[in-house]
């Protein structure tokens, strides 16, 4: 099974993985379940680690299944970068963990660490069955490490096997680029559904270092790693230029397109939204709610999401705080939402592309 087959039907998490923070509390406890006296002696090593020197103890997790804690694992930051991670697994039960397991937890890892430029997998020679999974996740093979991976007691080094891959192979996780009057639209998602729509506008430099990863790579920089305006490249998005992404993210990339050139008004699209506060997801459903060409105030929002007896005026500024930080204008068409006075305040592409977007809904500009 390829990598391009596992993304629509292992990505359902039958086992129902999670990483859950390892707490040095409950070392001694887990010491007395450890299926293998290899798995105790690496508790041992995690509870008295010192931040520097032995992995630090903030990037150590629980491995946990419907079938119970399968495995320890480190997630490690780069010193130097970091965007960069490493991830070591030790097994926790007696048996070594089985392809579904593996291929769970690589997702899980990837879910959790969304940012990764790139991650790297530090296995053991043993660990065969991770390694199959890796390849299946587009893992390259980066080296064997001779004696690199030390037993806990001290006792002996064994080889270590590195796996490496970053975002630009990540089959779980692309980028698309539409192209308008400002700019670009980077719509970035997984194969869960899209996370994040950004404007890029011709001329500056992108701080985000992934989406600036892929714009590089699409040709959408110039020699100064500046923005170049989509009618220098072509108005395109990324799958036109032979980049297979998520295909909730050409989904998205190619309804973007349709509403920018008038043929489309409302979105059908999946969302992933697991890490925003309740109230936030009220604010952009109400925000969602006001159609097509037409406009609502904060005022209009902070009314329909008051309690009983609270005064809506009250909720007006977090109403404001709510739609600067959607991850998805357009889609969650916050650039309809505007000051009670009709003055077109606040809005994270700049009031510019606010003016823009309501004009191409009021007046079919383009």
């Amino acid at each position: 099974m390829e990598a391009a087959d596992h993304f629509d039907t292992d990505m359902k998490h039958s086992l129902k993985l999670r990483l859950e923070p390892l707490r040095k509390m409950d070392i001694n406890d887990l010491k007395t379940q450890a299926g293998s006296a290899v798995a105790g002696n690496w508790l041992d090593r995690i509870k008295n680690a010192r931040a520097g020197v032995d992995p630090v103890f903030d990037g150590a997790w629980k491995a946990v299944t419907v079938r119970g804690i399968e495995a320890i694992v480190w997630i490690t930051g780069d010193s130097f970068d970091r965007y960069n991670y490493c991830v070591r697994v030790v097994p926790f039960l007696q048996t070594y963990p089985d392809i579904d397991f593996w291929l769970e937890l690589i997702s899980t890892v990837h879910n959790s660490q969304q940012d990764a430029v790139s991650i790297s997998w530090l296995l053991g020679s043993e660990q065969n069955i991770g390694q199959e999974a890796l390849t299946r996740w587009n893992y390259r093979f980066v080296a064997c490490l001779r004696a690199q991976m030390a037993d806990p007691t001290g006792a002996c080094r064994h080889d270590a096997w590195l796996y490496r891959t970053d975002a630009l192979l990540r089959p779980d996780l692309g980028i698309s680029f539409v192209g308008f009057k400002f700019g670009w639209l980077a719509v970035s998602g997984s194969c869960r559904g899209i996370r994040k729509i950004e404007f890029v506008r011709t001329g500056s430099q992108i701080a985000d270092i992934i989406v600036s990863m892929h714009a590089k790579f699409l040709g959408l920089l110039d020699d100064q790693g500046s923005v170049l305006s989509p009618d220098k490249v072509g108005r395109i998005v990324a799958k036109d230029a032979g980049w297979q992404v998520p295909l909730p993210v050409s989904k998205a990339a190619d309804q973007l397109e349709e509403y920018l050139t008038g043929n489309r008004k409302e979105f059908d699209l999946e969302l992933e939204r697991e890490h925003y506060s309740d109230f936030q997801r009220r604010v952009w459903e109400e925000i969602s709610n006001v159609p097509y060409g037409v406009t609502a105030t904060y005022e209009d929002l902070a009314i329909k999401l008051a309690s009983p007896g609270q005064k809506p005026y009250s909720l007006a500024r977090a109403v404001g705080t709510a739609c600067a930080s959607n991850p998805l204008p357009l889609v969650v068409p916050c650039h309809r939402i505007i000051g009670k006075d009709g003055r077109l305040t606040g809005f994270n592409g700049g009031v510019d592309i606010k003016e823009y977007l309501l004009n191409h809904e009021m007046f079919g500009l383009v």
